[in-house]
Order: C-alpha cells, then structure tokens, then sequence
C-alpha cells in the first residue's frame, strides 16, 4: 500500500478546544461553581460587618428605630431649645416681676450657656462609659427640676440656680441623640437621622415664639416653665423605659481622656473653627435668645403679640 493511500485512510485528527489560562505556569483549570439560590444578584448586595452586639441595630426596620431612637432624643433636643430662647419672650415680665436690670436680665440668660458649657466634656465622657440612654435620661430630670426652680424663683439668685440646671440638663440634649443615632442606625442611615434629629430638635425654637406667647397669655410664664418641667419628666420615661440600651459592655476602669483633650486643643484646625463659631453662632444665639425682643419692642415699638410673630 503507498503512503498516499495510508494517509487518506487514517482518521482525521480533531483539534483540542482551547483552555483558558493555557500555557500559564501555575494556571489551574477553571472549576465548576455551584449555583447560588435566591434572587439573582442578592449575593452582590454588599452587607456591613455588625459586632454580635449591635447586630439588633442592623436588623430593625427604620420605623422601629426612629420611634424607639430617634424621637426619644428628639424631644429632649426639643426641649433644649424651648428652655433655651423663650426667655426672649418673658425678658419683659422677668424684668418686671424681679426687678431685674438689662445687665442681669444678661447674666441669666447667659447662665443657661455657662452651666452647659461646665458640663458638656465631663457628660460627653460619661456618654461613652454608660451610654446616652442612662444619661440623657438623668439630665432631663435635672432640667426638670431646673425648670421648677425657676418657675417659683423670686429673686436673682434662684432664678440664676434654676437657669444654671436648665443648661446642666440640657447640656446633652443634642450629643447624646447623635451618640445614640451612630450606635444604633446603619452609615447608609446616618446622615438622613441627624437630619431629621436637628429639624425636630428646631422647632423648638419655633414652639417659644407665637404659641409660647399664646400659652403665656392664658396661664402665665411660670405655669409655662412647671408644664415645661412636667415634659422633662415625661421625657425621662420615654427615653429610659422606650430606647433602647446598646449594649457596649465597657471595663470598670477610671476613664482617662486628658491626652485627647490636650491634642484638640493643641490642634490648630478647632481654633479656627472654634473662633468662627464664636463669632458667628454666639451673636446670633444671644440675638435669639434674649436681646430681639427687647430691641424690638423698646425700638420699634412693637407690642408683645407682634414680637412673638417676629421672633416666628
């Protein structure tokens, strides 16, 4: 037999499929992998890793946390601000009922910032070791009690008392409801909760300008400060018996943060954010806080009603 004829006899040789990674040292051949169940690209969704602890966070829906988290501390926020700028609106009858000079009418409207402010490193302290339920719970008592005072005060120096606790119990009214916002709600979550946190929180503000003016008209100013009191004791309650305790379990040990504190200090970015917010923030509260109404009213002359719906 030729060979051409063993040639067209042999079998026809068929080419071997291509190998991905062929050639490669090292390379291993791809690998069957097993099929996911669920819906299609729920393997891709990307999921926070939660400590055991705080896993209950994660796994509230969102109407649960802002009602068992975020309102509690919303209204002791509130409250802050009721506390803080209604004074603008009795400056007249405090002044009246006391006798008290535009200088000390000053001195206890300033009070209230100066008892916040004495507080506000230790209580932030205290906030990280037992939580902001535990104190935020306990500085509404305090405000309670500061809002007493102040509604039976008659004379400088009670009035300066129950203004000073005001400040003490209102001095977490806004970092421990941040506190609590970044414990319990997931990142994605955070930013809209402080906001929301901050918009009810202001209205406070709004609430001691034309309806504290129409409640004051109808009870007086220190009915209003024993309602105002009587809140504070409610939000004690809400916030103790409703939010929830997140659970950090920290070591008994004396907390130590002075190197943190020096290195704030010692940082040259706070000086300059500190001095704009002196600057700017500190002139528009004592505006807010006190010196609008009389401005309004000795200047241009506008009764009470009309500085309530100025000051709104």
């Amino acid at each position: 037999m030729t060979p051409l004829a063993m040639t067209a006899r042999a079998p026809s040789a068929r080419p071997l499929p291509e190998r991905p990674n062929a050639g490669i040292a090292g390379s291993r051949p791809p690998t069957s992998r097993p099929k996911r169940r669920g819906p299609p690209g729920r393997h891709l969704r990307w999921r926070p890793t939660v400590p055991r602890r705080l896993r209950g966070a994660s796994q509230r829906s969102s109407v649960a946390l802002y009602a068992t988290v975020l309102l509690p501390f919303a209204a002791g926020y509130y409250l802050s601000w009721v506390y803080y700028t209604i004074n603008a609106l009795i400056a007249d009858q405090l002044a009246g009922e006391l006798a008290l000079s535009p200088s000390e009418l000053g001195i206890v409207t300033a009070s209230y910032l100066l008892g916040m402010a004495i507080v506000q490193v230790p209580l932030g302290s205290l906030t990280d070791r037992r939580g902001p339920r535990w104190v935020q719970s306990i500085c509404c008592l305090i405000a309670a009690a500061g809002a007493i005072v102040f509604a039976t005060a008659h004379s400088l120096p009670m009035v300066l008392a129950g203004r000073v606790l005001l400040g003490v119990g209102t001095a977490t009214a806004f970092t421990a409801g941040a506190n609590a916002i970044a414990l319990w709600f997931p990142k994605q979550r955070a930013a809209l909760a402080t906001g929301v946190f901050v918009m009810l929180g202001s209205l406070g503000a709004v609430t001691a300008s034309l309806p504290a003016q129409v409640l004051v008209e109808i009870v007086g100013w220190r009915s209003v400060f024993v309602l105002l009191g009587l809140s504070s004791v409610l939000c004690t309650g809400l916030t103790y018996l409703v939010v929830p305790d997140q659970g950090i379990d920290r070591p008994n040990e004396p907390f130590k943060d002075d190197r943190g504190i020096a290195a704030i200090f010692n940082d040259r970015r706070f000086w300059k954010l500190a001095s704009v917010s002196a600057t700017c923030i500190g002139t528009a509260w004592s505006l807010q806080s006190l010196w609008a109404a009389p401005w309004l009213s000795t200047v241009d002359g506008l009764d009470q009603a009309s500085v309530a719906h100025v000051l709104l």
